[in-house]
């Protein structure tokens, strides 16, 4: 750290930024009201009475040079002011942006010369550029983007025309945009919009109206009403002067054109809870959640602040020790909940202030790395932005205190002691979609801590039975994280070690995970990368069903997609292509979907929002060699044949210009990238399964079998064989049997031979080998398999016999009455009569009847019995009479 500016007294700074160039500081006090502050206000101000013991803001600019200046701007009011320096990279020009918190906003440039020893000269009075906005209720300054959020009541948009006295803007904002902050919980109107400065010449972005309720917070009064501990304690301990408002609401920007307004509802703490509202501007979804704080004294339920933060392109609401929550809410795809914790096993809490190095709290998905810098109250600030100017002052204590040590000034002994931990953002250039770099201030110890993902503690989360959090984990492993190593861990831990919590959601999320992060990783088409579904956790339902939380749609404006801005119109936009989905089928007859091929308004915008390539006959990545080894049994594959059909047809509905057999191409690639990644888990299956139980085997198959049905995937070689070994040794003998008839077991003749070389002679082992032999496709095989049974003779008869064609219907009888209890069609014997024929030779009341009918046909059965027969010596001694 360097110091470069020292004030020949104590201050008590409260906000402060440095020009581009590092030759301007402005900073912004707190400090007493004198004698002659008091009787100025007594004179233009009714109701109220003032006394030397309230504060007054004041904001200084000082050129930072040996015997540079220090100038005081005139405004000095009881009203929190800040003051910004605009980084815009024209160097000869020094842009300031002025908030009076509430009242207005102003844009003024500074006039410079620049000195020969070095540094710059202020040569006259700022000239004001512009009124960016009056009256507003809430703002937020992106110092990265150079851009200014503020959230306006409807009726108070006025941003044009010229000063007015500021006396009456202060009272206007008085009984205007504090009276916007309400103690009811009745709804407002207010218009939250985005300027972004370039330059001087700034632009309104975008305006989205909104429905919302401020509350005054409870544990925080008016900064009107300068009395009690908890505003002093807001004044300075993070060095910036703020409104008890801007610590519960934030942007949070994602990648893309993602917005998110987060704002903590500070009404709920008697219930023992944190309410929090989620405006995701870009989904025009509104979500509200609550964070459980049962067993937390009211105390610090009222004084908990949460923090809202952006890590792997999710937002992060977190309250250390009680919370921990992720929501997937992207651009490119319907916002959904993500990882979710309560309670300090697993909401890592704030890491001691002698542990400074690697902290990891339990199982928790969010570890607390070092302490990136100390900025308590009696050291000099530091910035965590690397890329803009930092910051030092001198500073004194937070808390302004008065000469007289026994005034109601005085910092309260310990009262800070027993409050939560206030977290604010402190690093302004990470990237949202990061894993690293996120940094916030915990403003209670002056420590910043970064926060990032630790993988031995989201590795240990499937050490436990958390079969959503499972899901949740893996996805994030796979498409946030983008870690492949991690992944296979993760894999490898459940096969071998956790075989029980390998259940179908797992299995069904990494299938479809996979897939997708295999395709995004090989840049293969990019029309295809946007429609694939990237996990299987469905998104926010807008039901009233019972669920840990409330969504609602936002109305009164549409968005159009777009790379970087968030394009808000007053009319229906086109929407991004929906993801595809194995059980919808979208039918695109009145639904209209961005098309690089059919937009005409930015193009390229559009291109690098979806990363969309022209579409063409011919890929290069595509067509590439794919090991695609299939089960043989067809039936257990009979949904694969038409999954390609069903993700060409989807590219279809969304991509109408695409010529067909190019999609079927991109259909292809995607089933066959399906098929590598179905072929990689079913071998570490088997691998993990040989040592364990035949039903904990069969669990870990069934499950795999219902995802791969459910997916229409096709079965991996081998695997109908090891799944019906499993469920012969599992299931009761009727179950197994219902199974084999509708197609879910398939046999082979390593099976059926093994399994009838262990029946008896009993009735139920003689009909089991039959049901066997009848679900056994390959007969001819199977005459070689019943050689060794003394069943031999009666299962060639229930062969030929069922085999036997009938005599075609007489006319009369294709003209009489149908039989509607007959259901055979077929020009064979029904399968029951050749099974009582066998079975008569165990007592069967009909017997006489069977033998009858065998007797009348023996000419033409005997003939194939016997010429099989004769082609096994040692079976026609014991067949012929």
């Amino acid at each position: 750290l360097k110091a470069i500016y020292r004030h020949d007294s104590h201050m008590y700074c409260v906000g402060a930024t440095i020009s581009e160039q590092h030759t301007l500081l402005a900073f912004t006090v707190v400090m007493n009201m004198t004698q002659e502050d008091v009787d100025r206000r007594e004179k233009g101000t009714k109701g109220r009475t003032y006394t030397t013991r309230d504060r007054v803001f004041q904001s200084y600019i000082a050129e930072v040079r040996q015997q540079g200046m220090l100038y005081k701007l005139s405004i000095r009011e009881p009203i929190i002011q800040r003051v910004q320096f605009l980084y815009t990279g024209k160097t000869k020009l020094v842009n300031l942006l002025f908030f009076l918190d509430g009242v207005f906003v102003h844009l003024y440039q500074v006039p410079t010369k620049a000195k020969r020893r070095g540094g710059v000269e202020i040569t006259s009075q700022p000239n004001l550029v512009s009124i960016v906005a009056k009256q507003h209720s809430w703002f937020q300054w992106d110092a990265q983007r150079n851009c200014l959020f503020l959230l306006q009541k409807y009726k108070s948009l006025s941003t044009t025309g010229s000063s007015t006295n500021l006396s009456d803007s202060i009272a206007a904002s008085k009984h205007g945009s504090m009276s916007n902050v309400s103690s009811s919980s009745s709804k407002q109107q207010f218009m939250l919009r985005m300027f972004h400065f370039p330059d001087k010449a700034y632009k309104l972005k975008w305006e989205v109206p909104l429905r919302m309720v401020l509350h005054k917070s409870s544990g925080f009064n008016s900064l009107y009403a300068l009395h009690n501990t908890c505003n002093k304690y807001y004044w300075g301990v993070n060095h910036r002067a703020a409104n008890p408002t801007q610590h519960t609401m934030q942007v949070v920007r994602l990648n893309g054109n993602s917005y998110v307004l987060c704002q903590q509802q500070t009404h709920a703490e008697k219930t023992g809870e944190l309410a929090v509202t989620l405006y995701m501007l870009h989904h025009r979804v509104n979500m509200r959640l609550r964070i459980p704080m049962a067993d937390a004294p009211p105390e610090v339920v009222r004084h908990t602040r949460v923090y809202f933060g952006a890590i792997a392109n999710m937002l992060l609401v977190y309250v250390p020790k009680w919370h921990f929550q992720l929501v997937d809410c992207g651009a490119d795809h319907p916002p959904t909940l993500s990882l979710s914790f309560s309670g300090s096993e697993y909401a890592t809490a704030i890491p001691d202030v002698q542990r400074t190095v690697s902290f990891s709290s339990g199982a928790s998905g969010v570890a607390l790395s070092r302490s990136v810098s100390d900025v308590s109250a009696n050291s000099p600030a530091a910035s965590a932005n690397s890329s803009l100017p930092s910051v030092v002052l001198q500073q004194s204590p937070a808390h302004p205190q008065s000469s007289d040590s026994g005034s109601d000034d005085a910092p309260v002994s310990g009262g800070l002691v027993d409050l939560p931990a206030l977290l604010v953002p402190f690093s302004a250039t990470a990237d949202p979609t990061g894993l690293h770099g996120h940094v916030f201030l915990d403003c209670v110890e002056g420590k910043a801590y970064e926060y990032f993902f630790e993988r031995e503690a989201l590795l240990n989360l499937f050490s436990r039975p958390l079969t959503q959090e499972h899901v949740q984990a893996l996805h994030l492993a796979m498409v946030h994280m983008h870690d492949m190593e991690l992944v296979d861990q993760v894999v490898r831990l459940l096969c071998r070690k956790h075989t029980q919590y390998l259940s179908a959601p797992v299995i069904k999320e990494y299938l479809i995970g996979m897939p997708y992060e295999t395709i995004r990783s090989n840049a293969t088409n990019a029309q295809l990368l946007s429609v694939l579904p990237i996990t299987s956790q469905p998104p926010l339902s807008f039901s009233s069903k019972p669920k840990p939380y409330k969504a609602t749609e936002l109305t009164g404006y549409f968005v159009l997609p777009h790379a970087e801005n968030l394009n808000v119109r007053d009319r229906e936009q086109p929407r991004l292509p929906p993801r595809f989905r194995h059980d919808v089928v979208i039918v695109a007859s009145d639904q209209r979907f961005v098309d690089i091929q059919q937009s005409s308004t930015k193009p390229q915008a559009l291109m690098k929002l979806l990363s969309m390539l022209q579409s063409s006959s011919e890929d290069p990545n595509l067509g590439a060699p794919v090991n695609l080894v299939e089960e043989f049994h067809k039936n257990l594959s009979r949904g694969s044949c038409q999954f390609a059909d069903a993700v060409a047809a989807h590219l279809q509905a969304c991509f109408p210009r695409m010529p067909k057999p190019f999609s079927m191409q991109l259909a292809t690639e995607y089933r066959s990238r399906a098929a590598d990644q179905t072929n990689a888990l079913y071998q570490w299956i088997v691998e993990a399964i040989a040592d364990v139980d035949m039903e904990v085997r069969y669990v870990v198959l069934e499950n795999l079998y219902c995802v791969l049905e459910e997916l229409s995937y096709h079965c991996p070689r081998g695997f109908s064989a090891h799944f019906v070994e499993a469920g012969y040794a599992s299931l009761p003998r009727n179950v197994f049997l219902q199974y084999l008839e509708r197609g879910i077991f398939c046999l082979d003749e390593g099976f059926v031979t093994d399994a009838l070389s262990n029946l008896g002679s009993s009735r139920a082992d003689q009909l089991f080998k039959y049901e066997l032999l009848s679900n056994f496709e390959n007969y001819k095989q199977s005459f070689k398999i019943m050689r060794d049974h003394p069943e031999y003779v009666n299962y060639l008869l229930q062969y030929f016999l069922s085999n036997l064609p009938l005599a075609p219907p007489s006319q009369a009888v294709l003209n009489g009455p149908a039989d509607l209890e007959s259901t055979n069609d077929s020009p064979f014997i029904p399968r029951s009569v050749f099974f009582n024929a066998i079975m008569s030779h165990y007592g069967k009341k009909d017997y006489q009847v069977i033998v009858d009918f065998i007797s009348a046909n023996k000419h033409r059965l005997h003939r194939s019995v016997l010429t099989h027969a004769q082609k096994d010596p040692t079976m026609s001694v014991r067949f012929l009479p």
